[in-house]
């Protein structure tokens, strides 16, 4: 396997909402896209940073993505099967960076390393969450997987037009109608009339308040 090229993009979001300590209007992310060449072909896989924390260009650029390019392909190979190592493609990420390491690290790591399971999925034909399962396994607790997690969407974000108690409302049935078990919005941002107006609102649309979660 080779790498053929790494992108990274900065993007604006130009988003028009905030939470209780920022706003989000000037923030950005980052774009990556990593391209990979297989005996199957060519493929890429597309990474993106997470939502509410600048871009990681800076980072990328200097370190992560010249170290990935200039590595050999047989340096991602693991010799004692002679498939491709994602083991080796983080130890190559990782050369010469201390332990613990800052904050921003992780950033640009994770939406590297995301861009690359992408990639090696694709090129394998699999979904990413077949690859993991085929190739690093669970967790064996002994007990039966379940076959699916309950996870819960966040959102409810303060936005700069006016009470958002409607968006709120809207938020949380399409977060339900999406397939989340709860729903999590902002608080603490406004005062605590205006806090309680959308926590309300949010429950009418959930029906229930033990669907509704809150973060300051």
């Amino acid at each position: 396997m080779k790498i053929v090229s790494i992108h990274e993009r900065t993007v604006p979001l130009e988003s028009e909402t905030s939470n209780a300590a920022i706003s989000f209007s000037t923030m950005t992310a980052s774009a990556v896209v990593v391209e990979i060449e297989t005996a199957k072909g060519r493929f890429k896989g597309l990474g993106f940073s997470s939502y509410g924390r600048y871009g990681h260009g800076g980072l990328l650029s200097e370190r992560f993505i010249p170290r990935l390019l200039n590595a050999q392909p047989e340096d991602f190979i693991d010799q004692a099967e002679g498939n491709f190592s994602m083991l080796n493609f983080w130890n190559i990420l990782m050369q010469n960076e201390k332990e613990g390491g800052h904050g921003e690290r992780s950033g640009a790591v994770g939406v590297i390393e995301t861009a690359m399971w992408d990639a090696w999925a694709k090129s394998e034909d699999l979904p990413l969450w077949a690859l993991l399962a085929r190739d690093v396994g669970h967790v064996d607790d002994g007990g039966v997987a379940a076959g699916e997690t309950v996870i819960y969407g966040s959102g409810g974000h303060y936005r700069n037009d006016a009470v958002d108690t409607q968006n709120i409302a809207d938020e949380a049935r399409k977060c339900f109608d999406d397939g989340y078990a709860w729903f999590k919005i902002k608080v603490g941002g406004a005062s605590t009339v205006l806090d309680n107006k959308r926590i309300e609102a949010a429950i009418r649309a959930a029906g229930t308040s033990e669907l509704i979660s809150i973060d300051a």
